[in-house]
């Protein structure tokens, strides 16, 4: 068995485990957040575990938390935030060796305590916890009230002095909190994980209404032809998409931003042997709408790859 850090949100394997583990989730939803955490890999950690027989058969998910965890003692504290193997493979130390890599990427971060947590109910996860090596530190019992909402006036805010500290917990994991630019890296890693998985429907909800594709020796591309060319027929072999790429510089003004890249893709139609390729730059304008980076214009420079034919 191999453990492996995941570095891209391209991997299948990742996804299928991931929507095993969280099937409350849609594709698009997970590829968001796999890309997300990957534009901050001193703060995220993802290992997925390879078996020669069986292929991928479990990963694991850890974070950085700098703000306060339930029956630690420290900070920062690394936290296993997702482990999960295929019921087929489990009983045969995959959960151990992808908590051990886990600690090993949480103390060169500095940590010495590796928290977790699982829902009361669930005494599987409890037991597979402690044969891990891992103490119940606190059990936590969570409320809710609703409330209305009422004219009555609000005490007046008094002045804060001094350093403000709370235990209250608070989530990760949002792409809300991630700055412009890591969000803007997030949708490259989006669309290119879409593409490949042929998830046309998520790659359009990256785009603003009135997008427009330029693309040498062509008119300018709307919209809704991306997606008439973009369609397979149902039961139709799709395209086989591979690509990288690595972006050279992002810019933000407002509600604003354009990226240059460096990209290379290799697109093999149904049926033929060899892949088209092409490689070169592409210079893409996006806007911000609702709170969300979108994708507005997109400039192709690709050009094909020439093979020599000796």
């Amino acid at each position: 068995m191999k453990i492996e850090r995941l570095a891209t949100a391209l991997d299948p394997d990742w996804l299928r485990l991931r929507l095993e583990l969280w099937p409350d989730g849609r594709a698009d939803e997970h590829l968001d957040e796999m890309a997300a955490f990957l534009v901050e890999p001193e703060r995220y950690a993802q290992f997925i575990a390879r078996s020669a027989e069986q292929g991928a058969v479990g990963f694991a998910e850890a974070s950085i938390r700098t703000d306060h965890v339930n029956g630690t003692k420290s900070a920062p504290v690394a936290f296993l935030e997702g482990l999960y193997v295929s019921p087929g493979a489990r009983k045969r130390g995959v959960a151990r060796a992808l908590v051990e890599v886990v600690a090993q990427w949480a103390t060169s971060r500095g940590c010495v305590e590796l928290a977790s947590d699982t829902p009361i109910e669930n005494e599987v996860s409890q037991a597979v916890h402690r044969k891990l090596g891992f103490a119940v530190t606190e059990r936590v019992v969570y409320f809710n009230k609703t409330i209305k909402p009422t004219n009555a006036a609000l005490p007046a805010r008094p002045a804060v002095e001094g350093r403000v500290s709370s235990n209250i917990r608070r989530p990760i994991n949002k792409i809300s909190m991630l700055s412009d630019e890591d969000q803007i890296r997030a949708l490259v890693q989006t669309w290119q994980s879409a593409t490949k998985a042929g998830d046309i429907k998520t790659v359009l909800g990256l785009m603003t209404d009135d997008v427009v594709f330029l693309v040498p020796g062509r008119p300018p591309m709307r919209k809704a032809e991306f997606a008439a060319l973009s369609q397979v027929p149902p039961g139709s072999p799709r395209p086989k998409f591979e690509g990288t790429s690595e972006i050279q510089e992002v810019q933000v003004s407002g509600d604003m931003a354009f990226v240059w890249t460096k990209l290379s893709v290799a697109v093999t139609p149904p049926g033929a042997s060899q892949a088209i390729e092409r490689v070169g730059y592409t210079l893409t304008v996006l806007r911000r709408e609702h709170g969300e980076w979108l994708l507005a214009r997109d400039a192709n420079l690709l050009s094909p790859v020439q093979r020599s034919s000796t």
